[in-house]
């Protein structure tokens, strides 16, 4: 019998280990909320890339962005279903509501729902898309 030892990082309560075609598979499980972009690095054990110091300030939001979904996600399979976080840009009294189309060029592309930042279920979803994370979400989607 071989031993396996694995350090658990900081902010994470325990390990997930599997063994998939010979291969060894660890997913560590968070203690509690990532809060943050520096959160979500401590838990899922990774530095800040270096290229995001000369990158657009929406590639870096996307980049934070995913790395904060990882982390929220980790330990959880994302089958079926899947939720988004959900925001109203303007006065809810008003009703507004925003869409953009690209019907009219040479090329069309649509992308209705994106997979990329999904949570495991609806309360992860909502926090995905609160006070910690509204400045992200702007700089991303804005």
């Amino acid at each position: 019998m071989k031993n396996l030892n694995v350090k658990i990082p900081d902010g994470c309560k325990s390990v997930s280990i599997m063994v998939e075609e010979g291969k060894i598979i660890t997913e560590f499980i968070p203690k509690g909320k990532v809060a943050s972009y520096e959160d979500a690095l401590k838990v899922l054990g990774l530095k800040s890339p270096k290229w995001m110091d000369n990158a657009p300030s929406n590639v870096v939001a996307y980049h934070k962005l995913c790395t904060i979904c990882d982390a929220l996600n980790i330990g959880y399979e994302l089958e079926e279903r899947k939720y988004i976080p959900w925001w109203y840009t303007g006065d809810l009294q008003s009703g507004v509501f925003g869409y953009v189309s690209s019907d009219f060029v040479p090329s069309t592309a649509v992308a209705y729902i994106g997979s990329r930042l999904c949570s495991f279920d609806r309360a992860t979803a909502l926090y995905f898309g609160s006070e910690p994370f509204i400045k992200l979400w702007q700089e991303y989607l804005l």
